[in-house]
């Protein structure tokens, strides 16, 4: 591997990980409160409002 892909790959592995524990606390606060059918507003509100936190 080249040094450029290296340094991506590192990049890449280290926003990951980063972002691993967040969707992790997401998760399960979907799973904690489900929603039945197509009435998913609780989950689109946070889906939503984590992705607007995001650059």
């Amino acid at each position: 591997m080249t040094d450029e892909k290296l340094t991506l790959a590192n990049e890449i592995r280290a926003r990951v990980e980063d972002l691993e524990a967040q969707l992790i606390v997401i998760r399960r606060d979907i799973h904690a409160h489900p929603e039945l059918g197509f009435d998913t507003l609780r989950t689109a509100d946070i889906v939503a409002a984590w992705l607007r936190t995001r650059d």
